[in-house]
């Protein structure tokens, strides 16, 4: 065990401030396959719907739909990140109030102990703003997945303050 860096990707904000039940709230989704939580997303998808605006032609059935044709398809559910490594907050050793999100099928937003970052990085925790979309989305749409997994965390509020950013941070 050593240090570690922790690189990051997603739609995220420095203004979170954890709700009291969050640990509870944690342990739930890491007890989820990524099966069982796009089955919570097709269940609660009218709510998904109310947070997401779309700037291109794609709705909530759509990404649902996409979802579960990945888990259908082994060779790409075995792609899908867990839904709980897909909310990264680290208030012991990141920036105090900061929280990333990235969607499931999206797994390589987040990487740990890349020798490259590992050499590159200083041994300071850094937030940068990206300014434009992170691809397939275009700049300020945040993802499906990202709002499911706010929804399921109870956490709906910060929603609207997500922005696209890279994320180190070293534990």
């Amino acid at each position: 065990m050593g240090i570690q860096v922790n690189k990051v990707a997603g739609w995220g904000t420095r203004d979170f401030k954890p709700p009291k039940n969050w640990d509870d709230r944690l342990e739930t989704l890491y007890d989820m396959s990524a099966k069982e939580f796009i089955a919570w997303m097709a269940l609660n998808k009218d709510e998904i719907a109310t947070h997401f605006r779309s700037t291109g032609f794609n709705t909530v059935d759509f990404y649902i739909r996409y979802y579960l044709s990945l888990i259908k398809q082994k060779r790409d559910a075995a792609n899908l990140a867990s839904p709980a490594s897909c909310c990264v907050h680290d208030d012991e050793f990141g920036i105090k109030g900061a929280i990333v999100f990235y969607p499931m099928d999206m797994k390589s937003c987040q990487r740990r102990d890349d020798l490259i970052d590992y050499l590159d990085e200083s041994f300071e925790s850094r937030w940068t703003p990206i300014g434009k979309g992170i691809y397939p989305f275009n700049k300020g749409e945040v993802p499906v997945g990202v709002i499911a997994i706010c929804l399921f965390l109870g956490v709906a509020e910060i929603i609207p303050k997500l922005r696209e950013v890279i994320y180190v941070h070293w534990s």
